[in-house]
């Protein structure tokens, strides 16, 4: 009994919210609020709070707001969708090197956003289930340029982040980050500071239902130049069969506008001006994933 105490008492409070956070990720779903406050920059202080929700292995979902917009992100493994004025559009349709799309692409679900945090900070324990510490200055900086442009061109930041255990769970979690940005002719600096807090439910009870439009947009099949397909990692072919065709570009549209038109709508297709101009006579890789 002396031996078990000593061990508890002497437990490394680091080790504690790793282990917190890995009990969450083995949940078979949760949800989250993500709450952003922003001081000294009225771009951001336009983002608001945003709902998700997600299962292991299966979808997550965010519903959230920037300004007067509201918007729906879908999303499972590397693929995501968006509800963009009622139809869902794949981040491919809309275009990858948007700037929204980079944004909502950056977000991390709070498994993996919290373990980040955890593993830049010194933590400690400030009272039961909760601990805190300060940012490495490198983890600082690099979730301050999150804030824009100018935050991104800042050399240096500070931060700090905080958790809540309840009975071996990760709860909640906040991180702050504060910096210098410089603007104006005249190059006044200006003090930025973002808090954002996520709180952590229903886990172990979540459940993900999509509109059976985005669940089809996750599933569809791409097409790509095979010196596209030869940069992709092997593991994120896994769920996906492929088929390898010989032809130009302007033969496999006309040969998918027949027969195969279903499969054509069914196609996101990746890079069409590069296949078009750069791959006329070039092999096509069709990875197909639910899709008859």
């Amino acid at each position: 009994m002396l031996v078990l105490s000593l061990s508890v008492a002497g437990a490394d409070p680091k080790t504690e919210v790793s282990e917190a956070i890995k009990k969450l990720g083995e949940q078979s779903g949760y949800s989250w609020i993500h709450t952003p406050k922003t001081e000294g920059s009225q771009s951001a202080r336009r983002q608001g709070p945003i709902e998700g929700k997600t299962e292991k292995g299966g979808f997550t979902y965010l519903k959230g707001s920037l300004g007067d917009i509201s918007y729906e992100v879908a999303s499972k493994g590397e693929k995501m969708v968006i509800n963009y004025n009622g139809d869902w559009l794949s981040t491919a349709e809309i275009g990858e090197n948007q700037r929204a799309i980079q944004r909502l692409k950056a977000l991390k679900k709070p498994v993996e956003e919290a373990s980040q945090a955890s593993k830049a900070a010194e933590l400690k324990k400030e009272s039961d289930g909760v601990y805190s510490g300060d940012l490495s200055a490198d983890a600082a900086k690099a979730l301050f340029a999150l804030l824009g442009r100018r935050a991104a061109e800042a050399p240096e930041a500070k931060g700090s982040v905080r958790f809540w255990v309840k009975e071996g769970l990760l709860t909640k979690y906040e991180i702050s980050v504060r910096g210098k940005i410089t603007v104006g002719e005249d190059k006044r600096e200006v003090d930025i500071s973002q808090t954002t807090t996520v709180e952590i439910k229903d886990a172990g009870s979540t459940k993900v239902s999509l509109p059976e439009e985005a669940k089809k947009k996750l599933s569809l099949c791409v097409i790509m130049h095979e010196s596209q397909l030869s940069r992709m990692a092997a593991t994120s072919l896994a769920p996906w069969s492929t088929r390898t065709i010989s032809m130009p570009w302007s033969s496999f549209r006309r040969r998918m506008s027949g027969a195969h038109a279903p499969m054509a709508r069914a196609c996101v297709i990746f890079s069409k001006s590069r296949l078009h101009s750069r791959f006329l006579h070039g092999r096509l890789t069709l990875l197909v994933r639910g899709v008859a």
